[in-house]
C-alpha cells in the first residue's frame, strides 16, 4: 500500500513539475545581473503547450526554452522581440543572420551591416541574455519558434550562505 501511495505521489509531483510549475537551478552568466550563475533557483510557470498562454508573453519577460540548436539543452533568456517586430542586427555580431539580405525600405548602403533590419517571422520570438558579452542567444541561433518556449520565470530564489532572497522577477520593459 505504501508503494502505491509513493508512486501516486511521485506521479502527481512529476505532473505538476512538467505542466504547471517547476523549480530549477540557474547556470551560466548570460542573465547577469538579473539572475546569478550560481545559488539562484528559478521558479518557472510551465505552459501546457497552449498558445493562449504563449500569446500573453510580453517583450521583456524572462523565459525558459529549448535551445533551437540542441534539443537536450534549455536556455533562460529575455524576450526582446515577438512576431512582426523589427530587429536591427548588430554589425559586430557573428550571427549568420548578419549576411541575410532582409533590408527594409532599401536601406542597404554600400553592402555594409549598419542598416540591416530583419522582421521576426510569425510564430517566433527573438531571445537575448542580459549579459550580452557572455550570452549565446538569438544573435547566434536566430529566431526561436514559440513552441520551444517551456515557461516563464516568475521568481528567482538566491540561496547564498549568508542570506536567502526570494524575489519576484518583474518585467521592467515598459511601453512608451
Amino acid at each position: 500500500m505504501k508503494t502505491v501511495k509513493f508512486i501516486s505521489g511521485f506521479c502527481v509531483v512529476k505532473l505538476i513539475e512538467e505542466n504547471f510549475i517547476s523549480l530549477n537551478p540557474s547556470s551560466g552568466e548570460s542573465m547577469l545581473p538579473t539572475i546569478q550563475p550560481q545559488n539562484d533557483w528559478l521558479l518557472i510557470w510551465n505552459f501546457l503547450r497552449s498558445y493562449s498562454f504563449l500569446d500573453n508573453l510580453m517583450i521583456g519577460d524572462v523565459v525558459v526554452a529549448m535551445k533551437p540548436t540542441s534539443s537536450n539543452t534549455r536556455v533562460c533568456k529575455r524576450i526582446l522581440a515577438k512576431e512582426g517586430d523589427i530587429i536591427l542586427l548588430d554589425p559586430a555580431s557573428k550571427s549568420k543572420l548578419s549576411t541575410v539580405a532582409y533590408y527594409l525600405n532599401n536601406l542597404e548602403k554600400d553592402n555594409c551591416f549598419e542598416h540591416k533590419f530583419i522582421r521576426v517571422p510569425k510564430g517566433h520570438v527573438w531571445l537575448g541574455g542580459d549579459n550580452t558579452e557572455f550570452s549565446v542567444d538569438s544573435r547566434n541561433y536566430g529566431f526561436v519558434p514559440i513552441g520551444l518556449i517551456e515557461g516563464k520565470v516568475i521568481y528567482h530564489i538566491n540561496f547564498n550562505k549568508s542570506f536567502y532572497k526570494f524575489e519576484k522577477l518583474v518585467n521592467s520593459y515598459k511601453d512608451i
